[in-house]
């Protein structure tokens, strides 16, 4: 991966990055709460307090470019500060996308259709 990241277009940041991003969302849930779109509950459920970093990997897509490979990746999340966000989102979103006539829910559901 790391020769990957050296070959290739991909940009590592710093914490400090991080650390503005997590402001930024503190700023709009607060102002989310502050007009009333937020309850308290809500606002205390999305506020993360003891955030981490999410860990990144990457799955390379060998069958896109041998020399400079694009990378699927993949987050791990537990901990940080949006895994509540879309979680909540998550919620509300699902209803709404099962609700239409275009939603398959697995494979066997898409085998069933033929």
């Amino acid at each position: 991966m790391n020769n990957m990241l050296i070959k290739c277009s991909y940009l590592k940041v710093s914490k400090d990055y991080f650390g503005k991003s997590y402001k930024n969302i503190d700023m709009k849930l607060f102002e989310l709460f502050k007009s009333g779109s937020v309850n308290l509950e809500l606002f205390d459920f999305l506020t993360v307090e003891n955030r981490e970093l999410g860990q990144i990997f990457g799955i390379p897509k060998i069958h896109k470019d041998e020399k400079c490979s694009p990378i699927h990746p993949v987050v791990s999340r537990p901990k940080t500060k949006t895994v509540t966000i879309s979680s909540y989102l998550d919620e509300i979103l699902n209803h709404l996308v099962q609700s239409t006539e275009f939603y398959l829910k697995d494979s066997c559901d898409f085998f069933s259709l033929s």
